[in-house]
C-alpha cells in the first residue's frame, strides 16, 4: 500500500510558513500508479488553497511515517 503526500513551498518573499506538507486522507493505494494519480488530484486543488507562485514536491511511500517530502 502507498501513501501520498505533497509539499507546497511559496515562492513569495516572506511567506509564513514558507512550506506546508499536505497528507492525503483518502488512501492508502494499492499501487504507486494509483498513488501518483491521487497526487495529481491533490495538486489540481492547490490553486484554490494557495496563491501562486509556489513549488511542489510529492512522494508516494509504503510507510505512512515515511512521507517526509525532501526538497
Amino acid at each position: 500500500m502507498f501513501y501520498a503526500a505533497i509539499m507546497v513551498c511559496s515562492l513569495q518573499a516572506g511567506a509564513v510558513p514558507p512550506c506546508m506538507v499536505l497528507e492525503d486522507t483518502k488512501g492508502p493505494y494499492e499501487t504507486k500508479e494509483l498513488c501518483e494519480e491521487r497526487v495529481g488530484e491533490m495538486v489540481g486543488m492547490l490553486p484554490m488553497m494557495f496563491q501562486p507562485p509556489y513549488d511542489i514536491k510529492y512522494k508516494c511511500t509504503k510507510n505512512p511515517d515515511g512521507n517526509k517530502v525532501a526538497t
